[in-house]
């Protein structure tokens, strides 16, 4: 049993802590987790419109084309919790990094400030902010445009283990 934690994490209420801005896209069907059992893998690459060796060409799910990182930022061990917050316009996934994850996220926003932050989920990019400002306090927000049902399912399958 997946369980959820109270919390805060990546990307404000359209990305990551207010800090971040997203494209106005619709959500990818091909990430819904019915698709596959247990916990999902996620990854926070850098991210940039040009191309740089080493690179790894991906397109988010507007069909903007985007170069990503080969090495993470952070990865799905630095998340301590995650839960889906629902508005009248949209839901987001608030996520809470743990101590070290949210020094690497600060460190990195800090360093990227207009670079874009991609999110990948299973390895498949699900958004990809422009990074604004630095991301203090390890906790951020996920906008990918998600109905409810589908914030609450990635929030569950980001939480550890019972």
């Amino acid at each position: 049993m997946i369980r959820r934690l109270a919390f805060c994490f990546l990307i404000a209420a359209v990305a990551l802590q207010a800090a971040c801005t997203q494209s106005a896209a619709e959500p990818q069907d091909d990430l819904a987790p019915a698709a596959r059992p247990g916990p999902m893998t996620v990854r926070f690459h850098i991210a940039s419109t040009e191309a740089h060796p080493g690179w790894r060409e991906m397109k988010d799910e507007s069909g903007q084309r985007l170069f990503v990182s080969p090495e993470p930022l952070l990865t799905e061990a630095d998340i301590v919790s995650a839960e889906a917050l629902h508005g009248a316009a949209r839901s987001i996934v608030r996520l809470r990094c743990s101590g070290v994850g949210g020094d690497r996220l600060r460190r990195a926003t800090a360093e990227n400030t207009g670079k874009h932050l991609a999110i990948l989920i299973d390895d498949k990019l699900l958004t990809a902010p422009l990074i604004q400002a630095e991301i203090a306090g390890g906790v951020a927000h996920i906008d990918g445009r998600f109905s409810p049902q589908r914030a609450s399912e990635i929030a569950e399958s980001l939480n550890p283990g019972p």
